[in-house]
């Protein structure tokens, strides 16, 4: 008893440690704030605590939820920035083509730029911003999205800063780079539907596993089970996790 207590409290000294390491790099690359961290960092503090008097008697079992909790974090955080991502791609595009509509009518590049902004509440205005700036990107503010799409982000103003710098053809340089950006998001749609075809696999294959998880809970019970059940759980979880990070490292034929 008292070596699954002491099991269960360095499980739970460890993982809020972990949690406040994430919370502390994701920081330190300007990904969330002081004020999310905080609040981050005290949802999981006062889950463990529960998870922890919940299991209080069971050192493994606390060990698997608090390890499926911690993998929550990253996970969500991941999709979320993949979120923002896409919709900068949808805005970026509206964007741009109001651009050549006030420069058609006469306005110049900087003042279309500001006319753009001002025209609608655009959701990634911050990322607007920042590829339309007349400074050199700097990797502190690129480091709010993921290495591949901090890359474009510094692309796209580059390309964007020659059209400020040159002023001479500049409708016809802002429109190469809307028609670029566009077979981008063409190619990304193309990719979307062979992760929608892996997505569908995985979801059904998901909808069996649910079935068959929800049948043995009532059939069998949950608390004479849970170890078994946490323990499936855990590596499902696991297997889905390996799936996706090996279908991302496997150049595909679009």
């Amino acid at each position: 008893m008292l070596v699954s207590l002491l099991v269960s409290f360095l499980t739970f000294a460890s993982a809020l440690w972990f949690v406040l390491r994430i919370c502390f790099v994701y920081q330190s690359k300007k990904l969330i704030t002081s004020q999310r961290m905080t609040k981050i960092g005290t949802f999981y503090f006062f889950a463990f605590l529960f998870l922890y008097f919940y299991f209080f008697s069971d050192a493994f079992l606390f060990f698997v939820s608090s390890f499926l909790l911690i993998l929550c974090f990253p996970v969500g955080f991941a999709v979320n920035m993949k979120c923002r991502q896409r919709q900068f791609h949808s805005e970026f595009l509206s964007f741009i083509s109001l651009i050549l509509i006030s420069m058609k009518k006469g306005d110049s590049y900087s003042r279309s730029v500001q006319v753009s902004l001002q025209s609608r509440r655009w959701k990634q205005r911050s990322l607007l911003e920042s590829v339309f700036e007349d400074v050199t990107f700097s990797q502190q503010k690129s480091s709010i999205s993921l290495p591949s799409f901090a890359k474009l982000l510094m692309e796209l103003q580059r390309e964007l800063m020659g059209v400020r710098s040159n002023q001479h053809m500049a409708i016809e340089r802002v429109t190469r780079v809307r028609e670029r950006f566009r077979q981008r998001i063409i190619f990304r749609q193309k990719s979307m539907q062979i992760w929608s075809h892996f997505g569908f696999q995985a979801g059904l294959l998901s909808l069996i596993y649910g079935g068959i998880l929800t049948y043995v809970i009532f059939e069998m019970g949950f608390v004479a089970h849970r170890s078994v059940i946490f323990l499936s759980l855990s590596l499902y979880i696991s297997g889905i996790l390996s799936l996706i990070l090996i279908a991302r490292g496997k150049k595909w034929r679009i």
